[in-house]
């Protein structure tokens, strides 16, 4: 697959964006620092709305071959089913924070503060958990779940949760585990008209080639009313903006597209969305990872991968990773970008702006 690149020779060829539609430039050329597959990738940026998407765009058949077998989200769940074992994964103090502040009210009858405050947190720092706000009896998808981690944490929250995951082997791993995982993408969504009070997607979104008919098919697949909850990489992060291709989220060639904050709301509007919200959040242990591999390249390192630090190593490097990492939160350019809309209670609804701590994630 790494011949592609090299053969139809990106780095000259004219590159239009897949959201606006603006003319874009390379940006850079890149490898893979996750799981060292082999070839040099291009990804170009927008001019107008700062997309950066990889050029040319594989197909999802095409990208299908670059996963390797130890991606993470196709292991078994690393979180059992049963609300016990959750409970151990830090699922209490969430609980707390969701009767409290996000309409999970069966949870706990008289929510702790403090607890609540510590379940927001969690939140936070787990990129796997995206918490739409709750309806009873309520209808979840979670796509590109993985092996549905995820989903079995919907479950224990009270939804009636499900999850999508173009994975043949993440999926049955997930069924295994006694979760329904459906294998596929947007065309299952496609398929179940109305069918959902919430969407969630945890980065996923920037895995798929199509992004336009996977923001339509969201917009099939929910409810009048319902919520549509994802996180993303961020084309606007401080951290790209240091480290460039060592960047964390960059992901190459796994990650097809990194959403700017104005082609994510942009994507959304043209797809019927309203009450759009965005937000950033930055995560430390990433901004260390980055300067790891960035320092790893520099000495001259051959394999360099964010994977061959010991867990010492990696918390030491968060010390010279601090600056970077308080300039993205006082910048609000966090590493990933953050969006919750709705598809319109009924046709005709007026756009407006939701405010964000009543619909945050």
């Amino acid at each position: 697959m790494s011949e592609r690149t090299e053969k139809d020779d990106p780095d000259s060829a004219a590159a239009a964006c897949p959201i606006c539609g603006g003319s874009a430039a390379l940006a850079y050329t890149a490898g893979d620092y996750h799981y060292g597959i082999p070839g040099r990738f291009s990804v170009h940026r927008c001019g107008q709305c700062q997309h950066l998407f990889q050029w040319p765009m594989p197909s999802e058949d095409e990208l299908g071959w670059y996963y390797p077998g130890e991606y993470y989200s196709f292991q078994p769940p690393t979180v059992d089913a049963r609300p016990h074992a959750l409970r151990r994964r830090g699922l209490g103090p969430l609980a707390h924070y969701a009767g409290l502040r996000r309409g999970y009210r069966h949870l706990r009858r008289f929510p702790n503060p403090l607890l609540a405050l510590l379940g927001w947190r969690l939140a936070r720092l787990r990129p796997d958990i995206v918490l739409p706000r709750f309806v009873a009896g309520g209808t979840l998808c979670d796509f590109g779940c993985g092996a549905g981690a995820n989903v079995a944490v919907m479950q224990y929250l009270g939804w009636n949760a499900s999850g999508i995951d173009a994975s043949a082997t993440a999926a049955a791993a997930g069924r295994r585990a006694g979760l329904n995982i459906i294998e596929g993408s947007a065309e299952v969504l496609e398929c179940r008209p109305e069918a959902f009070d919430a969407i969630v997607a945890a980065h996923s979104v920037e895995h798929v080639p199509d992004a336009a008919r996977l923001f339509g098919a969201f917009y099939t697949a929910l409810k009048p009313g319902g919520t549509l909850a994802i996180e993303v990489p961020n084309a606007a992060a401080a951290a790209l903006a240091l480290y460039g291709q060592y960047y964390y989220y960059l992901t190459l060639p796994l990650h097809v597209h990194i959403f700017s904050p104005s082609s994510l709301r942009l994507l959304a509007q043209r797809h019927g969305f309203t009450e759009i919200a965005t937000r950033t959040a930055s995560r430390w242990r990433t901004h260390a990872a980055s300067w790891l591999v960035r320092r790893d390249v520099e000495r001259g390192k051959v394999a360099a991968q964010f994977k061959n630090h010991p867990r010492w190593q990696n918390q030491l490097a968060r010390i010279p990773a601090l600056i970077g990492y308080l300039r993205s939160l006082q910048s609000g350019r966090g590493d990933c970008l953050q969006l919750v809309c709705r598809r319109p209670a009924e046709p005709g609804a007026l756009n407006r702006v939701a405010r964000f701590q009543e619909e945050s994630l």
